[in-house]
């Protein structure tokens, strides 16, 4: 099974093999060089590795970083949809970027995100990108947090719906989706700019997490853990 087949590989891997294979790190100009260098085990492609580029200028890229890989790379992108978009910011790629969770849902609900994610995977797949760094499982619906536009507005459960459609959708799709940001970011300030500590109590916390059970009890493949601390 995949599990023997997993060890076997292991046990023919230096330390330094084993050692890089746990990292995911950014795409630059670099990377061909650090695959082979670092033996790394994957690349997250933010915007400007697509930008202005055709599709088959980047099926070339995404071909020459695996045939520098002893074995097959994680290739992640953030595509979400809304306003944070890696892929479909490219008119290249697609006519215009896709929608945000929160106005799909709007518009057509869980049958829109479906569709929506469907035709997401295939762009992804198509390119040769395997790991999609969405859905944000966040729980906000005030306007002044900063996760606000970014979450898709609903109640734990129906966030945790909203999870259960992504994963179903993508069954079988070759793209792996990471659920974010464990254990949820609240009214939390953006991290990416600055620490930020957790205030929630531990019963908004738990409500929180809804999602992520919800989820994880139906297959949910990878986790992204947020940046937050907690006092």
């Amino acid at each position: 099974d995949n599990l023997e087949k997993a060890k076997k590989l292991v046990n023919t891997m230096s330390l330094e093999e084993m050692v890089g294979s746990l990292y995911t790190v950014h795409y630059n100009s670099s990377s061909l060089e650090n695959i082979k260098k670092y033996h790394l085990g994957g690349l997250v492609l933010f915007g400007d590795a697509f930008k202005n580029k055709t599709r088959e200028e980047i099926i070339t890229m995404v071909s020459n970083l695996q045939f520098q890989a002893k074995i097959p790379l994680f290739l992640a992108v953030d595509e979400e949809g809304g306003t944070v978009v890696r892929v479909s910011s490219n008119k290249n790629l697609r006519s215009s970027a896709f929608l945000s969770p929160r106005t799909l849902y709007q518009k057509g609900g869980l049958e829109l995100i479906k569709s929506d994610n469907i035709e997401k995977n295939e762009l992804l797949k198509s390119l040769g990108l395997n790991i999609n760094l969405a859905p944000v499982l966040d729980i906000s619906n005030d306007k002044s947090n900063y996760i606000y536009s970014r979450s898709i507005g609903l109640s734990p459960t129906l966030t945790g719906e909203f999870a259960i459609n992504i994963i179903e959708s993508s069954k079988d799709s070759g793209i792996t989706n990471v659920l974010k940001h464990y254990p949820g970011y609240g009214k939390n300030k953006d991290t990416h700019k600055g620490s930020s500590i957790d205030t929630r109590t531990i019963e908004e916390i738990e409500e929180g997490l809804i999602p992520f059970k919800m989820a994880i009890d139906k297959g949910a493949e990878a986790i992204m853990i947020s940046q937050i601390g907690r006092a």
